[in-house]
């Protein structure tokens, strides 16, 4: 188990780390030093809002990744029909435009399903409320979700991706 926590600080640390905190900064300073200039308190109230966002984001990271570590290490080995396809066929670019194109389409209406699921039943709406209550959209507000949701909106689809077709783990994991 040594190597799957392992696995599992390094996911957490590149999505975390790296994609998250590292480009929604670069985000911010940029709005900052071109959009608001010297206004104060508008600065004070954007940081503000960022560190709640950064909070409630991180924390439904750090959920997802850990489903993502447990789908990748123990259910798709022993549930996924393609698991290892391409240890013993070649990967080709036909095989990654496949891979790309049914990705992008697949997770795209996914998404916009369970978004729309998220607005239209009133059982859900407390779990999707998270993302709606910070007013002003900064760079940290994507994965500002109930940790449920990311799994739904996103994740699932992200994972099911490799038991509709046969996809290079390497690919799979950029994509997602």
């Amino acid at each position: 188990y040594h190597g799957q926590a392992a696995k599992l600080a390094e996911v957490l640390l590149g999505q975390i780390v790296l994609c998250y905190l590292l480009v929604g900064s670069l985000g911010e300073l940029y709005h900052h030093k071109s959009l608001i200039h010297d206004d104060k308190t508008m600065k004070q109230r954007r940081w503000e809002q960022s560190r709640q966002e950064i909070v409630l984001a991180v924390e439904a990271l750090v959920g997802v990744c850990a489903f993502s570590c447990a789908v990748y290490e123990i259910i798709d080995p022993a549930w996924c029909p393609y698991f290892g396809y391409f240890e013993k066929h070649p990967y080709s670019a036909g095989w990654l435009a496949a891979n790309v194109g049914f990705y992008l389409v697949f997770c795209d209406a996914w998404f916009y399903w369970w978004h729309y699921a998220f607005h239209y039943f009133g059982s859900l709406w407390p779990m999707h409320y998270q993302h709606h209550q910070l007013r002003e959209p900064t760079s940290f507000g994507g994965p500002t979700v109930h940790v449920v949701e990311l799994i739904l909106e996103y994740t699932l689809a992200h994972h099911l991706c490799n038991y509709l077709m046969p996809f290079h783990p390497i690919t799979h994991r950029v994509l997602g």
